[in-house]
């Protein structure tokens, strides 16, 4: 028999090393830093930063509620590319900061044109990030993938 290297429990042949719950919590793990990486560790309105603990005090509003098809943080098994067309659909704001925003304390058009604002520098360092080819192809993507 053979055992999980993480939780010691017992594992099937086909998943080798690991159990399956093992696996998927690194997976999830891969993502969420994947997406932290490309909307950062702060709030976008107040700035508020406590770094990789304090992700879980941030919140990702969707700037269109209508719009919205699935939460991001409670679906982190989904593809790569469903996860980023809802990303780009949010912002990032701490608790506090998304509470007001739903109370109508803070203002929706100003997290429009933040988000507007931001998805714009984000875009602009992905493209920087791509490495073009002589031939003006577009070559391997550096920091992020999209």
């Amino acid at each position: 028999m053979k055992y999980c290297k993480v939780c010691n429990r017992i594992v099937r042949k086909k998943y080798g090393l690991m159990c399956f719950s093992c696996i998927k919590k690194i997976q999830r793990k891969k993502t969420e830093n994947r997406i932290f990486s490309i909307t950062g560790d702060s709030c976008w309105y107040c700035g508020y930063n406590k770094g990789e603990k304090g992700r879980h005090v941030l919140d990702f509003h969707h700037v269109y509620p209508n719009q919205k098809k699935f939460q991001i943080k409670a679906s982190l098994g989904q593809s790569w590319k469903n996860l980023f067309k809802e990303l780009k659909k949010c912002t990032l704001l701490c608790a506090l900061c998304h509470r007001e925003v739903e109370l109508s304390i803070i203002d929706n058009k100003k997290i429009i044109n933040l988000h507007k604002n931001r998805w714009n520098l984000i875009n602009a360092k992905m493209y920087q990030n791509l490495n073009l080819c002589p031939s003006g192809e577009i070559g391997r993507r550096t920091r992020f993938r999209v």
